[in-house]
């Protein structure tokens, strides 16, 4: 009769085995009753006790197992009444390993994000199908999640802390190494403080500069808005925008009013609190006129009652008239004023 054929079988089915882990292989023949016959087992094809008999006990226990277990193992079958032996079953790859790894990944990949803004953490065991495993995420040490993936929507400041996570093998509750702590930092949304230069009141015709600061600038762009109504601020040659800074050329009357600004990241969806309001007041150049001549004539006769000759004094004012720069001495005074 033909000869039949032995069978390894694993328990459990894991030819991938960790440093600790247990297995047990069981060499059947095909269709005869396992009490009938003897077994010999090969690992490498070389007989795992070459100096031992043939054994009735059909399975091979290894455990815990360890790097040395590694190897492709077989078995043959001799059937007691008649010493027929089986065919050499197929052979069976181990491979023993150091524990894996759980790597922690964090999107998006900022160790600091304001708050609002969604978080996902995700836990990966090196090497393994994630449905053959179950998670474990601690932050500061506190258990806080059991899914492959931890969701953070919306954060907020409490969130902040270090997250670690780490692996347990559904079938035999191997664990896995814990990843490396990963920090998360949730910052508070900022709310950005407008300055102005020249300091207000200013007057028509100069350029005004407005500036939008925030504690963290780096990455923000930002909007300005006027008015009460908190009207956003459209784009106009008379407006000139770069940065943080906001540019009124040739101010007029028009331009008195309320001012804020507020901060945004736009690849992140994230915006800053708006500011709080800054009123600019514009003084206009008929109004200045008289204050510049009240002034003019003080400084006249300050300059006057200085003079001992009258010679003296009126070649001393007509070079004075002679070299004033109006619009210089407009603004001199009206500023000390």
């Amino acid at each position: 009769t033909e000869r039949k054929k032995a069978i390894v079988t694993l328990k459990p089915k894991w030819t991938k085995l960790f440093k600790g882990d247990s297995v047990l292989l069981r060499c059947d023949v095909e269709g005869e009753v396992s009490s009938d016959w003897e077994y010999i087992w090969y690992k490498d094809e070389e007989e795992l006790h070459p100096y031992k008999s043939w054994s009735e006990n059909s399975e091979y226990h290894i455990g815990p197992a360890d790097e040395a277990h590694s190897g492709d193992y077989a078995c043959v079958g001799m059937r007691k009444t008649d010493s027929v032996f089986s065919h050499m079953s197929d052979t069976i790859t181990l491979t023993v390993s150091g524990e894996p790894k759980a790597v922690l990944i964090r999107r998006p990949n900022w160790a600091q994000v304001f708050g609002g803004e969604n978080v996902i953490f995700r836990c990966d065991i090196q090497g393994e199908l994630p449905s053959d495993w179950k998670y474990t995420w601690r932050k500061d040490g506190q258990k806080v999640n059991s899914e492959q993936e931890y969701r953070i929507s919306p954060a907020n400041e409490s969130h902040s802390g270090d997250y670690t996570c780490r692996g347990t093998r559904k079938s035999d509750s191997q664990n896995s190494r814990t990843s490396e702590a990963i920090s998360l930092s949730v910052l508070a949304l900022p709310t950005p403080a407008v300055t102005v230069a020249p300091q207000s009141p200013v007057y028509t015709g100069e350029t005004i500069t407005l500036k939008c600061v925030l504690e963290i600038s780096s990455g923000w762009s930002f909007k300005w808005f006027k008015g009460s109504s908190q009207n956003a601020l459209p784009p106009s040659d008379h407006y000139s925008r770069a940065g943080d800074t906001l540019t009124i050329l040739g101010a007029s009357e028009s331009d008195q009013d309320e001012y804020w600004c507020q901060g945004y990241i736009w690849n992140m969806s994230i915006s800053s609190f708006i500011s709080q309001s800054l009123n600019l007041t514009i003084t206009s150049e008929s109004l200045s006129t008289f204050i510049l001549l009240d002034h003019i004539l003080s400084f006249m006769f300050s300059e006057v009652m200085s003079c001992f000759i009258l010679e003296t004094c009126l070649e001393k004012c007509h070079k004075m008239f002679n070299n004033l720069d109006l619009h210089q001495i407009h603004f001199k005074l009206i500023k000390a004023h």
